[in-house]
């Protein structure tokens, strides 16, 4: 089974990054021979460096880590949902339970709602009639 190492490489090749583009990624930049040494097992990324990776290649945590889960599962940079997560992670303990409390509400309300009326459809009608 490959390690993180080379999974995280195939993964950074696949995304057409380079090592310099995924040590950009860390506020400061980290430097390119950093990322070389994970690739090459010489040392891990912190935890609190793993999200941020796994979203540069496109893959989970789990399949980085452990060769397992989805693959391709992360979101990409450009979406909504990447952007609540880069927020997410910024957060504090308490506010990331605030987060998540109001995202089950959102959701909640979603399962509970009258599905909404597609405008184009209504007017169209209204405009037959």
């Amino acid at each position: 089974m490959p390690s993180f190492g080379e999974r995280l490489k195939a993964a950074r090749q696949t995304a057409g990054l380079t090592q310099q583009h995924i040590a950009n990624l860390f506020e400061p930049p980290m430097s390119r021979n950093a990322v070389a040494n994970w690739e090459a097992g010489t040392n891990m990324p912190d935890s609190s460096h793993l999200t941020v990776i796994a979203r540069a290649v496109k893959e989970s945590v789990d399949y980085l880590l452990e060769g397992r889960g989805k693959r391709g599962n992360s979101p990409d940079h450009g979406t909504e949902q990447y952007a609540l997560l880069k927020i997410a992670d910024e957060l504090d303990e308490d506010r990331l339970d605030q987060l998540v409390a109001y995202a089950r509400l959102l959701q909640s309300d979603m399962v509970n709602a009258p599905k909404p009326t597609n405008l184009k459809t209504s007017c169209s009608k209204k405009a037959r009639a």
